[in-house]
């Protein structure tokens, strides 16, 4: 298991009925939950050591990415957002968990000891530079971990609304 689960509900107003509709749709993907790190500054002097230049970093900021990126956008369009997906026991799984709180997603996180995934990006003069750091392991999670996000799974599928057509989304048929 490589994906990880997005489970979305939102209540809006029906166009003309006045009634309130609930909407709900799951999203599994290859997306992890990780942690975006940019490095914040102005170009200040050509690098002496090798082509490039030096960044004087101002200011760092912390960001949701891959599938915690998914679950914030949603959850800004006043989406009832539960996020499924396994993060490390380390600082940046802990700012993950506190940036997913933050954002009014629910949280249905694995804690593993294998390093959150987290991308660090560098941005000078308002423009993002092309070099990116990289730290993520790319191998199956644990018989723990996916048993605990194929639990996640069960559960949103089995109260999932079926369609018109009496269909479940995708993510419920694999």
């Amino acid at each position: 298991m490589r994906g990880q689960f997005i489970w979305i509900t939102s209540s809006h107003l029906t166009p003309g009925a006045g009634a309130h509709e609930r909407r709900t749709a799951a999203h599994h993907g290859r997306r992890r939950p990780q942690l975006d790190r940019y490095l914040i500054g102005d170009a200040t002097k050509l690098n002496p050591e090798q082509p490039g230049v030096v960044i004087r970093v101002e200011k760092e900021e912390d960001r949701l990415g891959g599938a915690a990126a998914v679950a914030m956008i949603a959850a800004g369009f006043g989406a009832r957002v539960t996020l499924a997906g396994v993060v490390g026991r380390d600082e940046p799984g802990r700012r993950l968990q506190q940036l997913i709180s933050d954002h009014g997603i629910e949280p249905h996180l694995w804690t593993d000891d294998r390093p959150t995934t987290w991308k660090q990006r560098i941005i000078a003069r308002g423009q993002l530079r092309p070099d990116r750091c990289d730290r993520e392991v790319t191998t199956a999670i644990s018989d723990h971990a996916a048993r605990f996000c194929q639990q996640f799974l069960s559960v949103t599928c089995s109260s999932f609304p079926t369609t018109a057509k009496g269909s479940v989304p995708r993510a419920c048929s694999k």
